[in-house]
């Protein structure tokens, strides 16, 4: 499935249990907040110009 935001993806060649999304500079992230969106899905957003599932690898409910 295509997600509709950029991601830069950074992977350990040693450890395959952690996964790195870097952020874009304009995203605020003392404001950043995990919710579930409207698709109940849980995301991470700064309620302005920022919201990244983070679904991707857990389970659907």
């Amino acid at each position: 499935m295509r997600r509709p935001e950029v991601r830069t993806r950074v992977l350990s060649l040693v450890d395959a249990g952690n996964i790195i999304n870097v952020l874009p500079k304009e995203a605020q992230v003392e404001q950043a907040i995990y919710t579930m969106s409207p698709e109940n899905r849980l995301v991470v957003t700064d309620k302005a110009t920022f919201t990244l599932d983070i679904n991707e690898f857990g389970a659907r409910c």
